[in-house]
């Protein structure tokens, strides 16, 4: 899906202009929500009136960045928590088909489970941390 000559556009100032400005008006986080864990999609199939008439995040930050399409999908959604991954593609690659979106629902629960494994490594850590901490105290 994704090759080594890809370029890492969302990165960097361009990140932080969408965290600053633009997060809000992305409609796709919301819209993958919609869809259950493991299911990928499309934003061409998934926000249809996007490509017929782009709204602020597609034309004013999304297109103008150098992306044309995302494919995506939701990993988790528990206690409020949400977990997606997309994959962006540039105007000068095809579009994703069927095929790009088999090979990344067959990828997705390894990517769940990758992304549960960090986030108990992240809590052990804090439960380490803080042993550590009480035994470096004892006498």
């Amino acid at each position: 899906l994704v090759d080594c000559a890809s370029r890492d556009v969302l990165s960097g100032e361009v990140l932080r202009r969408y965290e600053r400005e633009f997060a809000p008006y992305d409609p796709a986080p919301r819209a993958f929500m919609a869809l259950r864990p493991g299911k990928a999609m499309g934003t061409y199939q998934l926000l249809p009136e996007e490509n017929r008439k782009p709204g602020i995040f597609f034309a004013e930050f999304f297109r103008p960045s150098g992306l044309e399409e995302c494919l995506g999908g939701t990993l988790a959604s528990t206690g409020g928590c949400f977990a997606m991954v997309g994959l962006q593609r540039p105007p000068d690659r095809k579009a994703f088909d069927d095929a790009d979106t088999m090979r990344l629902e067959r990828l997705m629960p390894h990517l769940s489970r990758a992304l549960q494994l960090r986030r108990r490594f992240i809590e052990l850590e804090g439960v380490t941390g803080a042993l550590s901490e009480v035994c470096d105290r004892l006498s």
